[in-house]
C-alpha cells in the first residue's frame, strides 16, 4: 500500500465516494453491490489505482464482503 512505498496521503488528499445499491439476483433474493469512487492527490492514475487496488485486497471489510457482494472502484487523480 502507500506506506510501503513510503508515500503518506493527509486527509485533505483523500476523498472516498460509497454508495451502496439493493437488487434482486436470478432466485429472487436480495443481494448488495458497492461502488466506491475514490479520489487522490499526488500520485498519477497508475500509481492511484495500484493503491486502491492493493487497499480493497487488505481492507478488512473487503475481505469481510469479498465474495458475496460485488464492488467496483474507480480512481481519479487530481
Amino acid at each position: 500500500m502507500s506506506r510501503e512505498a513510503r508515500h503518506h496521503f493527509s486527509d485533505e488528499q483523500v476523498e472516498v465516494v460509497a454508495e451502496i445499491g439493493l437488487s434482486r439476483n436470478e432466485e429472487g433474493n436480495f443481494v448488495l453491490s458497492a461502488s466506491l469512487a475514490v479520489t487522490l492527490a499526488g500520485v498519477d492514475q497508475a500509481t492511484g489505482e495500484e493503491f486502491v487496488h492493493r487497499a480493497h485486497q487488505v481492507c478488512p471489510y473487503s475481505n469481510a464482503i469479498r465474495g458475496n457482494v460485488d464492488v467496483a472502484t474507480s480512481v481519479t487523480v487530481r
